[in-house]
């Protein structure tokens, strides 16, 4: 059966067919830094449920925030991985940056 023949119901496949997404994708677009937490629950596996948890822990500024024209939170995806990195920098101090990045 071939796989591409199938309907696409999930948002990176929709943008993965969207012609204008490739051809920014092609030119090196930088990508958003704050986006909904559809897109954001999308990209990193974080269940859209577990968001609201999550903001208890993580830095209101450079996770989320929710901006003054909008009533909904916007999450960063750099921001997110920064955080991992700080977090993993706490519990594991003796690995060294160089050894992280080559993991």
């Amino acid at each position: 059966m071939d796989i591409t023949s199938q309907p696409s119901n999930s948002l990176i496949d929709q943008l993965l067919d969207d012609q204008n997404f490739i051809s920014a994708l092609k030119r090196r677009v930088a990508p958003i830094k704050w986006v909904s937490k559809e897109i954001f629950s999308e990209i990193t596996g974080v269940s859209l449920g577990t968001l609201k948890n999550r903001r208890e822990v993580w830095t209101e500024g450079l996770v989320y925030y929710m901006p003054e024209s909008s009533s909904e939170y916007v999450y960063s995806i750099p921001g997110y991985y920064q955080w991992l990195d700080e977090q993993a920098a706490k519990d594991f101090p003796q690995a060294s940056k160089s050894a992280m990045v080559r993991s």
